[in-house]
């Protein structure tokens, strides 16, 4: 189903991760950071990175059971997780001193990926 619903849908995601991704990389300050980190906000951009892959798959192969769309969002998770890790200085230097909160973001980052992908239901039609 290549709607023009669908496909504002991948667009709008895909802009808000890429504002987000050059905000976060380029422009933030330590104490937004600080905020960002106690407050989870970067959570919500999971939620959108989920409903991103949901719509993206749908696109590209058309409806999907949601099962396959869960297996999928878990994987682009761990790749997305794996390739941070070892691209972002943050993220590693996270991981270096307190890997078990790092397991811990890494779990929430994939939970809040999953709710997107599962809201995003309400606008990708599956089997």
């Amino acid at each position: 189903m290549k709607s023009r619903r669908l496909l504002f849908f991948l667009i709008i995601t895909f802009l808000a991760m890429a504002v987000w991704t050059v905000y976060a990389q380029l422009y933030i300050t330590k104490p937004q950071i600080q905020i960002i980190i106690r407050y989870n906000i970067d959570k919500f951009m999971h939620i959108v990175g989920g409903a991103f892959i949901m719509a993206l798959l749908t696109y590209i192969f058309g409806p999907r059971k949601f099962s396959q769309i869960i297996i999928s969002v878990l994987i682009f998770s761990a790749i997305w997780e794996i390739v941070e890790l070892n691209v972002d200085k943050q993220v590693l230097f996270f991981y270096n001193n307190n890997p078990g909160m790092w397991v811990k973001d890494t779990v929430g980052d994939t939970l809040f990926a999953f709710v997107g992908a599962f809201a995003a239901t309400r606008f990708v039609k599956t089997k």
